[in-house]
This record gives structure tokens, C-alpha cells and sequence, in this order.
């Protein structure tokens, strides 16, 4: 029986952290692997998972404690210890629903899948959400195939926690996530795409992102945000080396770069900036980063869909345009 080692980065959430344990149990019970990565944590996480280890001192698990160094550098403690024959990422304020079980009822962890894709649902205080919608399922021979695929599609999602790595490809090629930077998944799942020659979406919406705390973080103004720009510098450095059928000047990749910017910094600060002169900087530094920059313009010229290139002309010859008609934009999409 090909085993799951599930990866769990641990850092003062006491709140949440039973829930997600619990979901996952009864994956312990079939004999897979369970690793606790204590990133120095200063609530009852701590508590919790000792007690949760000698509860079920039966069951494969493994607790690690480290000293506070980040949700990458836990992810990577995590990966030193991994025996299963794939790695399942999850983040500890979220949960599996107990459908995920029906993953070892199918067949799909006997056919040596690089990558397994799945849907998640995203759970806020008052809806849920299945993303991506009409998710089927779907063998793609590699990840280059699969991405092209899915970013035109908009299906295409940069967090590792809805999915399931192949553990010797993780291995073959070397890859962890880099310390000390947010949005450490977008570099690792490029990578991964790179790389990937045997990719599955299996539309089975098993992990439960919670959203419901979401507003304080969308309100905070922080330059730390700004890793965004670090990262896709990494990755144009990376793509380049990667001698792969996409590069630098693609229109799928630089799509990609245009959603990730987007997303992550502008959608955030547009709003902030017209009233904080730091939540302006912030703005201004994403929009005039030349690898942004260059993303716009050739989504501008690209078929990437008529509302994402209205958008990338106002973001590059009316930039303050731009500005209120995303704010209107965002305002009638948390409506939806």
C-alpha cells in the first residue's frame, strides 16, 4: 500500500490545531505518516500535539521541535523526516473534510502521480466555496501541460496544500521552500510544474481553507508583503536555468506573474493607498517592477480574456483609473 506522509507546520495555534488533527486520523489509523513541526510555538500547541502523540501512540507519528524560523523552514524540517511515498502539505488553522479518506478507496496512489490536484473548500463565516468550480478529472503527461492548461482556464493555484507530492520526485529534484520569504509556495509549485512529467486533477474538494479570519490580514499594511517581488524575481532567475517549453517571454508565465502581483499586492493595497502613504509606497514599488511591468505587457498583447486585459491597459496608460474600478470590482465580488 503506497503510503501519504502528511506535513504539518505548528506555530500559536491552539485554536484550530485539534480540528485539523482530528481530520486526519483516520488516515493514522490506515498507517500513514504524521509529522508535527513545532515551529516554537508559545501557546498550548505544544500540549495539544504531545497529547495528541501519546493518545495515539499506536499510529505513525513524528513530532519535531525547532526553534521559530518560519512556515518554509518547518515545511522543510518536515520534508528531512518523510517516509510515506507522498507528501501531503497541511496548514494547521485548516482541516480535512472526512471525504479525503475516499482518496485511498481510488486507485490514484498506485499510478506514481507527480503531482495530484484536487479542489478545496474555502470556508468563510457565512458561505463555502468549492475552488476552483467545475473541477473533472483529467491526466495531464506533464506539468507544462497541465499549467497552459489550467492558468488559461483560471484553475491553475499556487498553495501546496491542496495537493499531493510524490515524495522521490520531491527528492529527485531537490525541492524545499525558501526561508524567511512570504508566499513561499508560488516558487516551490513552479517549480514542481517545471518539473512534474506524470500530473492528475482529481475534482474531490477534501481540504477545508479557513477564510474566516481573513479580514484583520487584509487590513493589515505590512512591507513584508513585498516578498512578492522578490519571488518572481526568483522565479524569472529560475525559469531561465530551467531550460523547459516555457520561459521568460510565455505568455502563460507571464499571465502568471500578472495574477500573483495582482492578487497578492494590488487587489490588497489599492484600496489602503488612498489613504496610507505606506500602503501607497507598497502599491507604487509592485507597479513599477520592471518584471510586473513586463507581465502587463504582454498579457496586453496576449489572448488572456477581455476583463484581464482591460486591466493590464489601465494598470499600464491609466493607473489611477485602474485604481476605483478594481475597488469596484473587489467590492462586488465579496458580494457574490
Amino acid at each position: 500500500m503506497k503510503t501519504i506522509s502528511f506535513i504539518l507546520p505548528i506555530f500559536n495555534v491552539e485554536k484550530y490545531l485539534g480540528k485539523c488533527l482530528l481530520s486526519i486520523k483516520p488516515f493514522l489509523v490506515k498507517g500513514h505518516q504524521l509529522i508535527l513541526v513545532n515551529d516554537g510555538s508559545t501557546d498550548k500547541s505544544l500540549d495539544i500535539i504531545n497529547n495528541f502523540h501519546k493518545e495515539n501512540s499506536n499510529y505513525n507519528v513524528t513530532i519535531i521541535n525547532k526553534s521559530n524560523g518560519g512556515l518554509s523552514d518547518a515545511r522543510n524540517a518536515g520534508l528531512s523526516k518523510v517516509t510515506g511515498d507522498y507528501i501531503w502539505f497541511i496548514d494547521t488553522d485548516d482541516w480535512l473534510d472526512s471525504s479525503a479518506i475516499e482518496i485511498l478507496k481510488s486507485d490514484i496512489l498506485n499510478n506514481n502521480y507527480d503531482l495530484i490536484i484536487l479542489g478545496r473548500k474555502e470556508i468563510f463565516p457565512n458561505k463555502i466555496r468549492e475552488i476552483p468550480t467545475k473541477l473533472s478529472i483529467k491526466n495531464y503527461s506533464n506539468g507544462v501541460e497541465y499549467f497552459n492548461d489550467a492558468i488559461f482556464q483560471h484553475k491553475f493555484r499556487t498553495q501546496v496544500w491542496d495537493k499531493i507530492f510524490r515524495t522521490q520526485f520531491i527528492k529527485d529534484h531537490h525541492l524545499t521552500f525558501v526561508k524567511g520569504l512570504l508566499y513561499e509556495d508560488m516558487l516551490f509549485m513552479l517549480q514542481t510544474i517545471l518539473h512534474a512529467q506524470n500530473v492528475l486533477v482529481y475534482p474531490l474538494y477534501v481540504y477545508c481553507y479557513n477564510q474566516t479570519n481573513i479580514t484583520s490580514i487584509s487590513k493589515q499594511i505590512r512591507k513584508k508583503d513585498l516578498d512578492i517581488l522578490r519571488f518572481i524575481e526568483l522565479s524569472d532567475d529560475y525559469i531561465k536555468k530551467a531550460d523547459k517549453s516555457i520561459n521568460e517571454l510565455s505568455l502563460s508565465y507571464n499571465l502568471l506573474i500578472f495574477n500573483w502581483v495582482s492578487t497578492c499586492l494590488l487587489n490588497k493595497y489599492v484600496k489602503l493607498s488612498l489613504k496610507d502613504s505606506e500602503a501607497l509606497y507598497i502599491y507604487n514599488k509592485a507597479l513599477k517592477h520592471p518584471i510586473y511591468r513586463r507581465a502587463i505587457q504582454i498579457c496586453i498583447k496576449g489572448n488572456v480574456g477581455l476583463r484581464r486585459k482591460i486591466f493590464a491597459r489601465l494598470l499600464l496608460n491609466h493607473p489611477t483609473i485602474y485604481k476605483y474600478v478594481l475597488i469596484l470590482a473587489v467590492q462586488i465580488k465579496s458580494i457574490l
